[in-house]
């Protein structure tokens, strides 16, 4: 879906992918806490997967019917439409989404898989 959406007029092809990293990021998160703390997290905040469909619906729906994609501001020399200013504040989320919800779980996550110290004797072959 991202791929696709900067494949299109709609959002440039940097944007999209930076969405999909952070939907990726929060993905492979959540399957690490499902392994090591058995719980398996599709909500973020108050943001869950029917949210994430409902903004993509709305951004869909406002594209065809609304002029805004004719309009694009200059950003560090970049020309940025509002549509790709949107993709940004979504993968600006889904990252912050992911660092805090780290922040809060490390203690965790560093009790259930602890860091072994480096033996340079120990070579596994």
């Amino acid at each position: 879906m991202c791929i696709g959406a900067g494949l299109s007029p709609m959002f440039k092809l940097n944007i999209a992918l930076l969405v999909l990293a952070g939907y990726l990021v929060l993905s492979i998160y959540t399957y690490v806490c499902t392994i090591l703390k058995d719980e398996f997290r599709l909500t973020y905040g108050c943001f869950g997967p029917t949210e994430f469909r409902l903004v993509i619906i709305i951004i869909n729906t406002l594209y065809i019917y609304t002029p805004w994609r004719e309009w694009h501001c200059e950003f560090y020399g970049q020309q940025l439409g509002v549509y790709d200013l949107g993709g940004a504040f979504i993968a600006v989320f889904l990252f912050v989404a992911w660092l805090s919800q780290f922040v809060k779980d490390r203690r965790i996550l560093s009790k259930r898989d602890p860091l072994k110290p480096y033996n340079p004797q120990d070579k596994r072959n």
